[in-house]
């Protein structure tokens, strides 16, 4: 009886564990930061505050990133996010929306800003952005910047600061 209930236990034990195992997405991070203080506040057109996490691959090769954010209750935010590259005529172009999973080309930066268009929300939390390449040996792939950015009434406040003091990561 206690060889069955020993066997019963172990088996238990390894299929919870590999359960949960395979609940979860695999990234497989060679790299990443935290970012505080992430927000994105919609009321109306004349008050909003939004945070924009910039991003510069400075490898010779393509990096996968994922950016993920952690709501005001711990919660993954898993929609509203838009990633833009640069464009001429004032507006970026979109490359990338719906999840923080998206690819930067070798020398190239990626604009990502998590927002729910206009609709009336509050999120305030913070972000992990995880990097990867096919380069097993690669350490640092990314430079970076936070914008923040507010609108009351008709001013427009704005403000930036390097994401690990300027330095690679």
């Amino acid at each position: 009886m206690k060889v069955i209930t020993k066997t019963f236990l172990a088996m238990a034990l390894i299929l919870i564990t590999s359960g949960a195992a395979f609940a979860e997405t695999v990234f497989n991070a060679q790299g990443s930061t935290l970012i505080p203080s992430v927000v994105s506040r919609y009321r109306d057109s004349a008050s909003s505050e939004w945070t924009v996490i910039k991003l510069s691959n400075i490898t010779n090769q393509a990096i996968q990133c994922n950016v993920i954010v952690y709501d005001h209750n711990g919660n993954e935010v898993i929609t509203g996010m838009r990633i833009e590259s640069g464009a001429s005529g004032g507006i970026g172009t979109v490359v990338s929306s719906g999840t923080g999973l998206f690819e930067i080309p070798a020398h190239s930066t990626r604009y990502y800003q998590l927002g729910s268009g206009n609709s009336v929300h509050t999120i305030y939390g913070y972000a992990v952005v995880e990097w990867k390449s096919d380069d097993p040996q690669q350490r640092k792939a990314l430079i970076g910047g936070v914008e923040k950015s507010r609108v009351s009434g008709n001013n427009v406040l704005k403000g930036e600061v390097l994401i690990n003091n300027g330095q690679p990561f």
